[in-house]
């Protein structure tokens, strides 16, 4: 069997000649370390996006300044009800492993760190509003390329992926709101209105996304979550995530596509 075919037999719950095991390349060390796990049998998880988005009647900015040696960007989103920001800091080096093709480690620094946020774009009870304009007027549209060439590249060493962005509540919890000293658990508990109705309108606005993602040449449509029991209630996630993997799943799984979803914070809570 090949490597993929390890993977994916275990994957659909059949037995392989050899336990199948993987590391994703925007992980991989290249070396005499990754060259000799290969060596012994190692797969490829390979990604790519599957579609472009673009958001109508919001104009972003950026600025540039430097702190204790990183550069800070400042992002602003303007609307015709309100402006938002968030504030991103990196390390020097970010982006120059893309740039230098050494690495698929995308926009992490020198030392492989990635951007971090100091500051979110939901701040107080008065940014819902602009951060529901934002999400109502995202576009989504097919773009193949990038899973097309993570295919090709992959072959049968291993899966190449398609990924789909964080569940709604998800995107509040570790994007939007954040959860540093417990940011999203305040929120949702002084304003439980505002946070439902942002969840909504963000479930609402992915449907069409999910189409696109089911029907990308990628077998299996992997969930961006980092999900961890330590913040996300088994009452959350009942509540929020399950029916949002729900749907997912069955609009993936009506197109022949696996569904994994990305959890690798501590889970025996859930």
């Amino acid at each position: 069997m090949t490597r993929r075919e390890r993977i994916m037999a275990a994957t659909n719950k059949k037995r392989a000649d050899k336990l199948p095991f993987m590391h994703s390349w925007s992980g991989h060390q290249s070396g005499s370390a990754e060259r000799e796990c290969r060596n012994r049998g190692a797969g490829t998880k390979g990604g790519g996006s599957t579609y472009l988005s673009k958001m109508h009647g919001v104009d972003v900015t950026e600025t540039q300044a430097m702190s204790s040696g990183e550069v800070v960007l400042r992002r602003t989103f303007s609307t015709p009800v309100g402006s938002v920001y968030e504030d991103e800091k990196r390390e020097l080096g970010v982006g120059k492993w893309a740039e230098l093709a050494l690495r698929p480690k995308g926009l992490n620094s020198w030392r492989n760190v990635g951007p971090r946020q100091i500051s979110r774009l939901i701040k107080g009870p008065e940014d819902y509003k602009v951060v529901k304009y934002m999400v109502e007027n995202t576009e989504y549209t097919p773009y193949y390329l990038p899973i097309e060439q993570a295919i090709d590249w992959v072959v049968d060493d291993g899966i190449a992926t398609a990924w789909l962005p964080s569940s709604p509540l998800q995107m509040l919890t570790i994007h939007w709101i954040g959860s540093e000293g417990g940011s999203f658990f305040i929120h949702h508990a002084k304003y439980p209105d505002l946070v439902d109705d942002l969840y909504r309108a963000i479930s609402k606005s992915y449907e069409p996304l999910y189409e696109i993602v089911a029907k990308s040449p990628a077998t299996v449509i992997n969930l961006d979550e980092n999900i961890d029991g330590d913040l996300i209630s088994p009452k959350l996630f009942q509540k929020y995530f399950m029916p949002s993997y729900e749907k997912e799943a069955e609009i993936l799984h009506k197109h022949g596509k696996l569904m994994a979803v990305h959890m690798d914070g501590r889970l025996d809570a859930l």
